[in-house]
C-alpha cells in the first residue's frame, strides 16, 4: 500500500534536487563561458550592431529588387489571360 504523505516528500525533495541541479549546471555554464569568451562584451555589441545594419540594408534592397519583378510578372501573366482570351473566346 503506498503512502501518500511519504510520496509527497519523495516528490518535493526529487523537485528540490532537480531545481538545485539545473541552478548549479547554470552557474557552472555561466562561469565557463565569462572565462572562455573570445572577446569583450563591447566588442561583441558592436559586431552584432554592424551584422544587424548589414542585414537591414540587404533586406532594404531585397524589397526594391522583387517587389518591380512580382509587379512586371503579374502584369506579364495579366496579359496572356487577355490575349488567350481574345483569342479563344
Amino acid at each position: 500500500m503506498n503512502n501518500p504523505i511519504r510520496t509527497n516528500v519523495t516528490e518535493a525533495h526529487n523537485s528540490a534536487g532537480l531545481f538545485t541541479g539545473s541552478y548549479i549546471t547554470g552557474l557552472a555554464g555561466f562561469g565557463t563561458m565569462m572565462l572562455l569568451a573570445p572577446q569583450s562584451g563591447k566588442m561583441t555589441r558592436a559586431q552584432i550592431r554592424q551584422k544587424a545594419l548589414n542585414c537591414k540594408i540587404g533586406l532594404r534592397t531585397l524589397s526594391m529588387t522583387w517587389w518591380p519583378c512580382l509587379i512586371l510578372t503579374i502584369g506579364k501573366s495579366w496579359l496572356k489571360h487577355v490575349e488567350n482570351k481574345e483569342r479563344y473566346p
